[in-house]
């Protein structure tokens, strides 16, 4: 899913290990949230889905930050997406 936004794989040691570079205990549990409530959106039809957005989070400062995505007609994860949520 990653390939979507990314093209290539960073080289191996580049970027730390979550175990390397540390992850703040709370983060999972945080994220799994807004994932849930995006699912729960997504089945029931209701409210603003992130649909075409990509949100940032940065526990240390307890900010948000929203990016909008432009679709990537050939990639095929996303022709994967739009048959699902059709």
């Amino acid at each position: 899913m990653l390939s979507v936004f990314v093209s290539r794989a960073a080289s191996a040691g580049l970027v730390p290990s979550c175990a390397e570079g540390g992850v703040l205990g709370v983060l999972p549990g945080v994220i799994g949230v807004i994932q849930a409530i995006e699912t729960v959106k997504l089945i029931l039809g209701k409210g603003d889905s992130l649909i075409g957005r990509l949100m940032l989070f940065d526990a240390m400062k307890m900010k948000f930050r929203e990016l909008k995505l432009r679709k990537n007609p050939s990639a095929r994860s996303a022709v994967r997406i739009r048959l699902f949520m059709s």
